[in-house]
């Protein structure tokens, strides 16, 4: 069980259109394509996330420079602190799609495990 969860969908698809495999084989082995793609799907959208979350972290260290070198109090001062709670927002919106999306990826590694679990060859 272990080996085929760690198996790419390229090499599901080969097996799934192996014809030495049976019938039965063969459609587990799509089945398992379809449910690695979904997972690849997730990984690309939590790849994605992350490096959007990395530029908003990028953004906040470039406006805490802007406000340490800016006078105290200054209307400047005021609108990088603004800036800043924005990106915090930003941040944390990231971070909540991110759990979402681990959650998600953790479902489908679940499902796949299932369905592997299900076969007798």
């Amino acid at each position: 069980q272990i080996g085929l969860v760690n198996l790419s969908t390229e090499q599901f698809v080969l097996y799934a259109n192996n014809a030495r495999l049976t019938e039965e084989q063969r459609a587990a082995f799509s089945k398992m394509a379809e449910l690695k793609r979904a997972m690849d799907a997730t990984d690309s959208v939590m790849q994605t996330e992350n490096e959007a979350r990395q530029r908003v972290f990028e953004e906040q260290s470039r406006i805490r420079e802007n406000i340490a070198a800016t006078p105290e109090g200054t209307e400047l001062q005021r609108r990088y602190l603004r800036q800043m709670n924005e990106l915090e927002d930003q941040a944390e919106a990231r971070k909540r799609a991110l759990d979402a999306l681990g959650k998600r990826r953790q479902q489908q590694l679940d499902e796949l495990n299932a369905f592997i679990g299900t076969l007798k060859f």
